[in-house]
């Protein structure tokens, strides 16, 4: 036994989760290796606090939360894609999406009906949210790579993608 209380090994194994995740997220950037900037959607990508704007996804809008940690998105540089467990929303991310802006672009979107986005009147099948997830994408400009996390529901929709 280690000496620790329950209660002291249930809050540290309650913190690692946000911990570990912003440690893999950053060290998978930092291995991509990026140096040079191009141009990109820079009013999407201007801060490294997270800017909130609608986008136009097959005439219905989409609510996305985007934050980098320079106005251009470097060569080759991953965007980090996050999608929420279901029936969340990007308020889910919370601090997150700073925290993983400090070293690469970030987008967080809320799925059809949820959040501030509309819906499309579609069966939410993994399908048609990956689909919709890559005409986002290319809405807003972002060429891969990407790095995909997703939190529960959105994991299994990551590995889809």
């Amino acid at each position: 036994m280690s000496g620790h209380t329950v209660r002291q090994r249930q809050q540290t194994a309650t913190r690692r989760p946000i911990t570990s995740a912003t440690f893999l997220a950053a060290g998978l950037i930092a291995a991509s290796g990026c140096l040079f900037a191009t141009p990109a959607s820079a009013q999407l990508w201007a801060s490294q606090t997270p800017l909130t704007s609608m986008v136009d996804v097959d005439g219905h809008r989409v609510r996305i939360r985007t934050a980098a940690p320079h106005p251009r998105r470097l060569p080759g540089q991953p965007l980090v894609v996050l999608e929420a467990g279901f029936g969340s929303t990007v308020n889910s991310w919370g601090p997150f999406i700073g925290q993983v802006a400090a070293v690469a672009p970030v987008l967080a979107y809320d799925r059809a009906g949820l959040g501030e986005s509309e819906w499309d009147g579609q069966t939410p099948t993994f399908d048609h949210i990956t689909g919709r997830l890559r005409r986002l994408l290319a809405e807003v400009g972002a060429e891969p790579p990407f790095v995909l996390v997703g939190h529960s529901f959105g994991g299994g929709l990551v590995r889809f993608f």
